[in-house]
């Protein structure tokens, strides 16, 4: 019994292993085939930008924005008059 229950937990662990190398090398070649015409777009009110990710880093915030663009899009009050405000460097 002790000998079915070390195999079982060693295949759980391959295939473990397995379905994570897959999803990482998948992420991968999806990104290291990615042409110009599949560049990210960000939509901020009526402007929209698009651009190619230059890293990994910048593909998966992509994809988080791209995620969350329903929450960034939506406007906090109904109140139209605009706001002003200013970004300090640093």
């Amino acid at each position: 019994m002790v000998v079915i229950r070390a195999i079982f937990r060693l295949t759980v662990f391959v295939i473990a292993i397995a379905a994570i190398v897959i999803i990482l090398g998948a992420g991968y070649w999806a990104f290291s085939n990615q042409t110009d015409e599949a560049a990210a777009s960000i939509s901020v009110g009526d402007a929209s930008v698009a651009r190619s990710p230059q890293n990994v880093e910048e593909f998966f915030l992509g994809l988080y924005l791209q995620a969350q663009s329903d929450k960034i899009n939506t406007p906090v009050s109904n109140d139209p008059s605009p706001v002003p405000f200013t970004v300090d460097v640093g």
